[in-house]
């Protein structure tokens, strides 16, 4: 959950159409699996996943 709230915390902007980059929400779930630092902060993937992998 660190890694989710990392990533919402350094992603919470708005694109320019108004969406927000990190999704509608910060649901930090525990069940989600654990993925590596590279992959939970790097601006390209986070375009895709949101800070919330699966």
């Amino acid at each position: 959950m660190y890694k989710q709230l990392a990533c919402h915390s350094r992603y919470a902007y708005q694109w320019p159409d108004g969406n927000h980059v990190t999704g509608d929400s910060w649901d930090l779930e525990s069940w989600r699996p654990d993925v590596s630092w590279d992959y939970a902060m790097n601006p390209i993937p986070v375009a895709f996943h949101q800070c919330n992998w699966t």
